[in-house]
């Protein structure tokens, strides 16, 4: 990718730091002519995606933003598999100060000495576990975690407050009819932390199939800039025939059907390996004596999981 390029982001990132603030998504959206269901049961869901609420309506400023930074993501990877490590910082560097919606925010990325062939792992060390505190704020824990990492301490219900409501599951989209901040997750991490941070895929849930090397991109350039990221997925009960689906994380339950909001702090394998930091380890979760806090997933298994939805980096 030639760098220059990315000089068109500088003007796209004005958009967001401009639109993106949690006061844009009005108290009103959250009964605007939608029928909204709290996701109950440790997050189960009824075949009605709660998580979703009102029609998708296409922004061009704010398609045209997600297309740059995703093809950033796509050729700071290539850049960096193909052992370019050089141009691979650059680009790095270059878009983050790019992405910045805060200009006193200072980052730390890895040094020339590390940043080498066998830089093919990157875990962020402090970003940890929050539990969720509803067997619904899955959500709401998982941003904690971001938040708690990279903007200051705060609690899930000033979370669920800045976000949407704490009486309804964080959700994945929700729209006036009017409004350009249809993704309340990265509306509020933007505004919080200073960071552009975006969904995948942009577009109407279910319209796009995702491929695990768009994700393994996205997450990877995100972490490589010292930010962790978010994904909403499904993880399905067993099929018929008794079989794991690929989607099912370790420890599930596997006659049900769990729809959750993880986030994760790292990769391994150049992005093959996936770190997870689950907000579903808690006391208010009955079914999570089985499962771990932190767990690794292949990237093929939390593409079958965020098929549902997607994440947020």
């Amino acid at each position: 990718m030639k760098v220059k390029r990315l000089i068109n982001l500088a003007l796209a990132v004005v958009f967001v730091s401009s639109s993106f603030s949690a006061g844009i998504i009005p108290n009103t959206t959250k009964n605007s002519g939608a029928v909204l269901v709290a996701v109950a049961d440790e997050e189960t869901t009824d075949g009605n995606d709660s998580l979703v609420v009102g029609d998708f309506v296409p922004d061009e400023e704010y398609s045209a933003l997600v297309a740059q930074k995703e093809e950033f993501a796509e050729n700071y990877y290539a850049l960096k598999s193909s052992g370019n490590y050089a141009e691979a910082k650059a680009l790095l560097n270059s878009a983050n100060a790019m992405f910045s919606t805060n200009p006193t925010e200072t980052q730390t990325f890895a040094t020339p000495s590390t940043f080498t062939a066998s830089y093919t792992m990157k875990r962020l060390a402090t970003l940890g576990q929050r539990p969720q505190q509803t067997n619904f704020w899955c959500g709401y824990a998982a941003m904690e975690s971001l938040l708690d990492y990279d903007y200051q301490d705060v609690t899930q219900t000033q979370i669920a407050n800045w976000t949407y409501s704490p009486s309804l599951a964080c959700p994945w989209y929700l729209s006036n009819g009017n409004s350009t901040s249809q993704f309340p997750v990265a509306v509020v991490l933007t505004e919080k932390i200073g960071f552009t941070y975006l969904p995948y895929p942009y577009g109407g849930v279910g319209a796009t199939t995702l491929v695990s090397s768009n994700i393994k991109d996205k997450i990877t350039a995100t972490i490589d800039q010292n930010h962790g990221v978010l994904a909403l997925g499904t993880s399905r009960k067993n099929k018929s025939n008794g079989t794991e689906d690929a989607s099912h994380f370790y420890g599930y339950p596997i006659n049900t059907d769990i729809s959750h909001w993880v986030a994760i702090d790292g990769y391994a394998s150049s992005g093959n390996t996936i770190w997870i930091v689950d907000p579903a380890k808690s006391p208010a979760v009955t079914w999570s004596d089985n499962i771990s806090a932190y767990q690794s997933v292949s990237i093929e298994k939390l593409t079958a999981f965020a098929q549902t939805h997607g994440i947020i980096w």
